[in-house]
């Protein structure tokens, strides 16, 4: 992959709603983390240059399965369902918590993690939680702070402050309205997707 504007090769293959759908080749994953509305499905249709790759809603939850998406024929970009406020039954959520919790703890393949979180949130319980677990099986990580765009500058440093108190990841700021932090993290995948 290069840090052009666009990407020569991004494709949908597919959502995986059991671990036995999860692609079984030897190309790299790289997941994407976060809660439900933080912007992931944005985040990802800026960053690979496309408008209508991931199903952006404003109701949140939309995500309930694995969804893979190939990069350059090399790695996979894998969106997680979003956790916390989500419209969809508990029984569901509870599906969807399994499954990501099968995933990161089975497959071989995950190579690294953008961890999203709303600029104008604090770190909560789960991100710790996601932080530790990325930790404990050395997954190198970034905590990518989302909505920049809706912040000043002194409010987005004291964000990022908090996050270095919790965390030793890198910390990347981005906005989809913007394109603030693109290059940034095309060049952070760039470095992980091997």
């Amino acid at each position: 992959m290069s840090s052009r504007d666009t990407l020569p090769s991004a494709n949908f293959v597919l959502s995986a709603t059991a671990l036995s759908q999860v692609p079984q080749d030897p190309r790299p994953h790289i997941v994407i983390a976060g809660r439900s509305n933080v912007g992931k499905s944005s985040l990802l249709n800026a960053l690979l240059g496309q408008k209508k790759l991931a199903r952006v809603s404003a109701t949140p939850g939309r995500t309930q399965a694995l969804n893979f998406f190939l990069i350059d024929d090399t790695y996979y970009i894998v969106d997680l369902p979003g956790y916390g406020f989500a419209r969809a039954p508990v029984a569901v959520k509870d599906a969807w918590g399994a499954l990501v919790d099968e995933y990161l703890d089975t497959c071989a393949n995950v190579s690294a993690a953008l961890s999203l979180l709303d600029c104008r949130r604090n770190p909560e319980d789960e991100e710790r939680m996601l932080w530790d677990f990325f930790a404990r099986k050395n997954i190198p990580f970034a905590v990518v702070l989302t909505k920049t765009d809706k912040l000043g500058r002194g409010a987005l440093n004291t964000a990022a402050k908090l996050v270095t108190e919790t965390t030793t990841a890198d910390i990347i700021r981005h906005s989809t309205e913007h394109a603030d932090g693109r290059k940034e993290l095309r060049s952070w995948l760039e470095r992980h997707a091997r």
